[in-house]
């Protein structure tokens, strides 16, 4: 038995932390909420029209990053996702950041505890691919990311048969 996913709308919250999911069709929900510097949490399941609903949003885990270049200098833009895996085949985003940081760190806050993965890119360099860390809501992780200058690949494609230029 399968559960249809809905994705009916994207609403924040007041300033009270009340929320409104308005024109739903009868059926259930799973029902999410984010903050930058929270932990994501989700409700799978919520009924249309329930009016209990409540998303207690933790602070999470962290990690200090440090991303440099093979020379040791600190890379000042750069972008890190952290993924998580969800099932054995499925891994989802956590959370993604833009960077620009003259010392080239930054501190990625509200992860979930567990095994995650990070990775870095940076305009001029090869992405690191995913690099493991494990996180916990007690301390901060550390992870310092090196990376190599990006390579060129070049090449031509053509049809088979006569040899054009595609």
């Amino acid at each position: 038995f399968a559960e249809a996913v809905r994705i009916p709308s994207v609403k924040a919250s007041d300033e009270a932390g009340e929320f409104v999911l308005g024109s739903l069709a009868p059926g259930r929900y799973r029902v999410v909420a984010s903050h930058a510097a929270l932990s994501r949490v989700e409700a799978p399941g919520v009924s249309a029209g329930a009016r209990d609903v409540e998303l207690k949003l933790l602070a999470g885990g962290r990690i200090a990053l440090a991303v440099g270049d093979e020379s040791g200098r600190p890379l000042t833009a750069f972008r890190a996702e952290v993924w998580q895996t969800a099932a054995p085949l499925r891994v989802e985003l956590v959370r993604a950041r833009s960077v620009v940081a003259r010392d080239g760190t930054t501190m990625l806050a509200g992860l979930p505890e567990g095994e995650l993965q990070v990775e870095v890119e940076a305009p001029g360099y090869a992405p690191s691919g995913k690099l493991p860390v494990s996180v916990s809501e007690e301390g901060i992780a550390g992870l310092k990311v090196v990376l190599g200058r990006g390579q060129t690949l070049r090449g031509r494609v053509s049809d088979a048969s006569s040899k054009a230029p595609l």
